[in-house]
């Protein structure tokens, strides 16, 4: 049984709140994911109004052991994420949207395990390095001299005779 769950059965006094601390142990269940140690955590307040359940889903902390795109090393970025969802009942078990979670009208809980993972995962920037993740951090300048020297660049000297007809037009007209 999942310990990432949430209990639908309480909302009616109000709100139900629940803290996760996410290290190691949570992404040895996601064999693909590239996030192997961290230290977040993940703040989940389950409310009801009238017949509208919202969850809001805080992830705050910091994704360990990363390397950097530039230099390939080892670096910890900061992951922030709020988020909220709308949980509706439904037996139809394909719809699908981004911001609505749909559980059985029979269930008492709701695992959020995977949806944490994704949202953990989507925080992620898309550039992992020291200048962006910190001003103040630099890359290895020797681990870049090195990858610059070992990459393949293949300069093309001959350029096609198209192209530098191209380049000769004037389009500020």
């Amino acid at each position: 049984m999942s310990e990432y769950k949430i209990k639908l059965t309480n909302l009616d006094r109000g709100s139900c709140e629940s803290l996760f601390t996410i290290r190691e142990s949570f992404f040895k269940d996601f064999s693909f994911s590239e996030i192997t140690h961290s230290d977040i955590i993940v703040k989940c307040i389950a409310s009801k109004k009238l017949e509208k359940i919202s969850l809001a889903i805080n992830i705050n902390g910091i994704i360990k052991n990363f390397l950097c795109d530039n230099c390939a090393e080892n670096i910890h970025i900061p992951v922030i994420s709020n988020s909220t969802f709308v949980i509706r009942q439904s037996e139809n078990n394909d719809l699908n949207h981004d911001d609505i979670l749909y559980v059985s009208s029979h269930d008492n809980f709701i695992d959020i395990k995977h949806l944490i993972y994704e949202l953990i995962t989507l925080a992620v920037p898309n550039k992992r390095s020291h200048r962006s993740i910190s001003s103040e951090s630099e890359c290895n300048k020797d681990m870049e001299k090195l990858i610059n020297k070992y990459s393949f660049r293949e300069e093309n000297k001959d350029a096609d005779p198209r192209w530098e007809a191209l380049k000769s037009l004037n389009l500020n007209k």
